[in-house]
């Protein structure tokens, strides 16, 4: 196995059978989503020229520790779940480009204090619930790499916290966020208020949320009785045309260039409709438009 390179294992998820598998080998990716490895199994293994891993959880020791063991590692998939740290000390910073959690086990919050990402671009946080202070130790954690994020996608509850991290990275080119139905959580913000905070007022002394923003990518499900397909509609096209090239907005500053939008309710296809009009002008002169009633 010394020379292999590139392993989808999809077999027994244990760790230890990978481990064997895999000793002597200096892979560069390696795919085993099945597998929660531990620490003892992954310090039998060379993974030093480890570039993508996806695995189901990295367990038995804080993740910045077996990222110190993969300095060459850019791409990191985890479903959890994760070990948390004892302390927010770093060993040094690792070489991730692009971190995608699917945290539908446990992810605590203490996981991300052992992280130092400086050349991170890409996060993804995929999870319906988040466990207490996990948005703001992520933020805290980018915040103390010094990390200039160009995508973001955070499909959690879209509530206040979640709106302070993203007000955090202004940097952020490419945004997805998931929206609920108001029923779903007391704390959540409404799809209209979230389309809110994303329409760029007309009062320029109002900080604009993701200045930078070129492609959005929106999920809204509704879970009750209270969708009105024509006001969503209108609220997307005017959070539309204030982020697109329209009208006397200069053409220095940076343009939404394209939105997916994903929605679970009834009458999506009178949802559709109603914004496949207003913004038909828009679409015509090259705005980019998917819209999608089944993910």
């Amino acid at each position: 196995m010394s020379g292999m390179k590139h392993l989808d294992y999809k077999y027994e998820p244990d760790g230890a059978s990978l481990a064997a598998l895999v000793r002597g080998a200096t892979l560069q990716t390696l795919d085993a989503m099945t597998v929660n490895l531990s620490w003892s199994n992954f310090c039998q293994c060379d993974f030093s020229s480890l570039q993508e891993l996806i695995i189901s959880g990295l367990i038995g020791a804080p993740i910045g520790r077996f990222l110190d063991c993969m300095p060459s590692l850019e791409n990191l998939k985890i479903r959890g779940p994760m070990t948390a740290a004892e302390s927010d000390s770093p060993l040094r910073p690792s070489n991730l480009r692009h971190l995608t959690v699917s945290s539908e086990e446990d992810c605590p919050a203490g996981a991300w204090k052992s992280l130092w990402v400086p050349h991170l671009t890409s996060l993804g946080i995929r999870s319906r619930e988040y466990s207490e202070g996990l948005v703001e130790t992520i933020s805290s954690c980018l915040c103390r790499s010094k990390t200039v994020l160009k995508a973001l996608s955070i499909t959690v509850h879209f509530d206040n916290e979640v709106l302070n991290f993203i007000r955090s990275q202004p940097s952020i080119n490419e945004l997805t966020v998931r929206c609920y139905s108001k029923n779903v959580s007391e704390d959540a913000l409404s799809p209209e208020e979230m389309l809110s905070c994303l329409t760029i007022s007309q009062d320029p002394e109002k900080t604009v949320l993701v200045p930078n923003l070129e492609r959005l990518n929106l999920q809204i499900y509704y879970m009750d009785h209270s969708f009105q397909p024509l006001v969503l509609a209108r609220d997307i096209s005017e959070m539309v045309k204030s982020r697109a090239a329209v009208g006397d907005r200069p053409t220095s500053k940076a343009v939404l260039q394209a939105l997916s939008l994903g929605a679970l309710t009834e009458n999506v296809e009178d949802l559709f409709n109603e914004i496949r009009i207003l913004l038909a002008p828009l679409v015509a002169s090259g705005f980019q438009l998917l819209l999608d009633g089944g993910w």
